[in-house]
């Protein structure tokens, strides 16, 4: 995968210049740097819901993406198994989904609509959802943000263990999740 010369500006304010990156398909990857330098944008750019500017991405046309945006993007009268059931195209019944959602979240949880959950728990459903579903590679937009310590390790040891080998690319700001998720940094400036 092939990022060659990415610009892209929003009125008259460049947050990518001429980036160049090459990344390995299966690897883990953090986007990190200050707000503002593009993190969210490259994210978008990848996936193929912004057009850049200037340059070419490369690697990422005719891949099935999953993905975790800066908001959730739930079916709010759903459960959580639910709204991992979209995605699966039905694979999988309900009672699994749950089973794999209740290392995430709380079991009681599961019986509920997700407009009943706090934000970490909706962050958590989200990043349930992304990680269930059949795609090529996990794009994720700051996932464990919001989530506390305890929380965010639990949530990262899912990630690994549902990723399968596929290509995850994230944001963050914090290096203990660039840890805990075992990625490569890619700073942004």
């Amino acid at each position: 995968m092939k990022i060659q010369n990415l610009t892209k500006t929003y009125e008259g304010h460049t947050v990518l210049e001429n980036l160049n990156l090459t990344m390995e398909e299966g690897k883990i990857y953090a986007l990190m740097g200050p707000s503002g330098c593009g993190k969210t944008t490259l994210l978008h750019i990848m996936l193929g819901t912004l057009a850049s500017d200037k340059g070419t991405v490369e690697g990422f046309s005719g891949k099935k993406f999953s993905a975790v945006f800066q908001e959730n993007r739930l079916f709010e009268f759903l459960t959580a198994g639910e709204n991992a059931m979209v995605v699966r195209k039905g694979k999988q019944n309900l009672e699994q989904m749950n089973q794999i959602l209740a290392e995430i979240l709380p079991k009681k949880s599961l019986e509920q609509k997700v407009c009943e959950y706090s934000g970490g728990m909706k962050r958590r459903a989200a990043i349930g959802r992304a990680m269930l579903a059949e795609s090529d590679m996990v794009l994720m937009d700051e996932p464990l943000t919001g989530l506390d310590e305890a929380t965010k390790e639990c949530v990262a040891e899912f990630i690994l263990k549902y990723r399968k080998n596929r290509t995850l690319i994230f944001s963050t700001h914090q290096e203990k999740e660039v840890e805990l998720l075992q990625a490569k940094k890619i700073m942004l400036m």
